[in-house]
C-alpha cells in the first residue's frame, strides 16, 4: 500500500496542475510534452545502441555518440522528475537539454544526422509562444553551428567537405584531421568548407522550418487567447443562466400552505440563457398574478430585455392595475427606451382567488388552454394585443374566465409545439392538445412532465433552437367558489 501511494504521488507530481492562468497551464502541458519527447529519444537511442552492438549498425562513433546523448538527456529528465512541470525555468532545462544532447550526435556523426537540428524548433511550438520558439530558433542555430565546427574536426570523416578527386573512396579509423595529415591536404580546408558545405545547407533548410514554427506557434497563442475568452464567456453565461433561474419563482415550494390552488411552471432555454419568462406572485392575500411571456430574440440581449420587462409587469401589478392598465403602461416603457427595437409576448391573468375570478390579457402570447367543469383540455382563442414593445399607442383587450374547483389554465411559449424533430417536422398544438387531455387527472407538476417527456420523444435527437416555458394552474376554489366557467370567452370547440 505504502508503494502505491508513493507511486501515485509521484505521478500526481509529474502532471500539469490546475490554475487558473491558462497560459500557465499550457506551459506546464509543453512542459510535459517536452520531457515525453525526451523519453522517447531516449528510447530510440537505446534501439539503435542494441542494433548497433547486434552488428546491424557498425561503428565506435555511433556508439559513442549515442552513449553521450542518453547520458546527457539523464538529466533534465532527472530535473523533471524531482521538481515536476511547474517551475517557470523547466522550459529552459527540458529544450536547452535536448538541443544540447542533439548537437552532440550531430557532432560525432556529422552529415548523417541532417534532421536532428530541426527536432528542439518543432517541439517548441507546443508552447504556443512566439517568443520561446523564436529564442529556441537562434540557441539552435548557435549550437549547431558549433557542433559542426567540432564535428569536422573529431567527427565521422566526411568526403562531401574536402576536396578529393571524383570516385574517389578512403575510410580510416582517425579523427578527420589526422585523415588530412595522411592525405597531405590543408586543414585550412576545413575551416573554409565545413560552414560552406555541410553546415550553410542545414541552415538555409532550418530557416524555412524555423519561420513555419513561429508562425504556428504564433497561432497557437492566438488560439489560446480566443480559449481563454471563450472560457471566460462561458463562465460567465453560467453564472447569468444560474441568475437567470434564481429569480424565477420556485414551483416546488411555493405557496405550499395555500389550499385554494396548485401550480407549477418551468422554463429550459436553448441556449445558457433565454428569452422566455415566466412569474407568479401575490398581488395581495387574495389576488395571484400570473405571467408568461417571450422576448423576440435569444441569448444575453433577449435575457436582459425579459429582465427589464418582468421588473416593469410585477411593479406595475404590485400597484394595482388590472392586466389590460398592466400591459399598457409597461408597452409605453419599453417603446421609450427600446433601441434593439426588441419586443414580448405576454399572456397575464390575475386570479381573485376567493371567487375563482381571473381576468387575463394577451399581447400577441400563444392562446392558452383551459379545463372547465372537470372535461378536456380545450384552446381558448382570445382576443391578441400587439406583442409589448412595438408601438406607443397599442391597446390591450382584457376578458374574465371564472373557474370553479378543478378547473386548469396551462399556458406556454412557442417553443413547445414549435419543437422540431430531425425531419424538420413541428411538434403542432394538436398533439399538445393530446397530451394535456391523457394527463388531465394530474398535478400541475405531473401535466407539464408529460408535456416535456413527450415533447423529448418526439424531437429525439434534434437539438432543441427555443426557449420552452410552460405553466399550469389548478383552482381548488373554495366552498363559495361560483360554478359557472367563461362568462366573456367560449372555447374552440373540440
Amino acid at each position: 500500500m505504502k508503494k502505491t501511494a508513493w507511486f501515485k504521488k509521484a505521478w500526481e507530481r509529474l502532471q500539469p496542475r490546475d490554475t487558473d492562468d491558462i497560459f500557465i497551464f499550457n506551459e506546464q502541458q509543453g512542459n510535459r510534452a517536452v520531457a515525453l519527447t525526451i523519453v522517447v529519444t531516449e528510447a530510440v537511442y537505446l534501439v539503435v545502441l542494441l542494433f548497433n552492438l547486434l552488428g546491424l549498425f557498425k561503428g565506435k562513433a555511433l556508439t559513442a555518440a549515442i552513449i553521450d546523448g542518453i547520458l546527457f538527456q539523464l538529466i533534465p529528465l532527472t530535473i523533471y522528475t524531482l521538481f515536476g512541470p511547474g517551475k517557470p525555468w523547466m522550459k529552459n532545462v527540458l529544450l536547452g537539454s535536448l538541443t544540447l544532447s542533439l548537437a552532440i550526435i550531430d557532432a560525432q556523426l556529422t552529415y548523417k544526422t541532417a534532421l536532428l537540428m530541426v527536432i528542439p524548433i518543432v517541439i517548441s511550438i507546443r508552447y504556443f509562444s512566439k517568443i520561446t520558439t523564436l529564442r529556441v530558433a537562434v540557441f539552435t542555430a548557435v549550437i549547431f553551428a558549433l557542433s559542426a565546427i567540432w564535428g569536422a574536426v573529431h567527427g565521422i570523416l566526411d568526403v562531401n567537405i574536402i576536396d578529393l578527386p571524383q570516385n574517389f573512396t578512403l575510410f580510416i579509423g582517425h579523427r578527420l584531421v589526422e585523415a588530412l595529415e595522411f592525405m597531405g591536404l590543408q586543414r585550412s580546408m576545413l575551416i573554409r568548407n565545413t560552414p560552406l558545405l555541410s553546415y550553410l545547407p542545414k541552415l538555409l533548410l532550418y530557416v524555412i522550418v524555423a519561420y513555419a514554427s513561429v508562425q504556428s506557434a504564433a497561432r497557437g497563442h492566438q488560439m489560446i487567447l480566443e480559449q481563454r475568452r471563450i472560457s471566460r464567456v462561458d463562465a460567465e453565461l453560467s453564472m447569468a443562466h444560474d441568475i437567470q433561474q434564481s429569480i424565477l419563482p420556485d414551483p416546488a415550494c411555493a405557496y405550499k400552505d395555500r389550499s385554494e390552488f396548485d401550480i407549477f411552471a418551468t422554463m429550459e432555454p436553448a441556449r445558457e440563457i433565454g428569452g422566455d419568462y415566466y412569474d407568479f406572485f401575490l398581488v395581495d392575500d387574495d389576488h395571484l398574478c400570473l405571467v408568461i411571456a417571450d422576448v423576440s430574440d435569444k441569448g444575453v440581449p433577449a435575457a436582459l430585455f425579459m429582465m427589464s420587462s418582468r421588473s416593469m409587469i410585477k411593479s406595475e401589478a404590485m400597484r394595482g392595475c388590472s392586466p389590460k392598465g398592466l400591459l399598457e403602461s409597461v408597452n409605453r416603457l419599453l417603446c421609450e427606451n427600446n433601441p434593439s427595437k426588441m419586443f414580448v409576448t405576454v399572456w397575464i391573468g390575475i386570479l381573485e382567488i376567493s371567487t375563482g375570478k381571473l381576468t387575463c390579457a394577451n399581447a400577441g402570447h400563444e392562446n392558452p388552454f383551459i379545463r372547465a367543469g372537470g372535461g378536456t383540455f380545450r384552446v381558448l382563442r382570445d382576443k391578441h394585443g400587439v406583442m409589448v414593445g412595438v408601438t406607443k399607442k397599442a391597446q390591450y383587450t382584457e376578458y374574465t374566465l371564472e373557474l370553479s374547483q378543478g378547473d386548469a389554465v396551462f399556458v406556454y411559449t412557442d417553443g413547445v409545439p414549435e419543437a422540431n424533430d430531425a425531419a424538420g417536422k413541428m411538434y403542432g398544438t394538436e398533439r399538445l392538445k393530446a397530451v394535456l387531455n391523457q394527463a388531465e387527472k394530474e398535478s400541475p407538476e405531473e401535466i407539464l412532465r408529460s408535456v416535456r417527456s413527450d415533447v423529448n420523444a418526439f424531437v429525439n435527437s434534434a437539438k432543441q433552437f427555443d426557449d420552452m416555458t410552460m405553466l399550469c394552474l389548478l383552482y381548488r376554489g373554495t366552498e363559495c367558489t361560483a360554478s359557472a366557467l367563461f362568462r366573456r370567452a367560449t372555447p374552440e370547440a373540440g
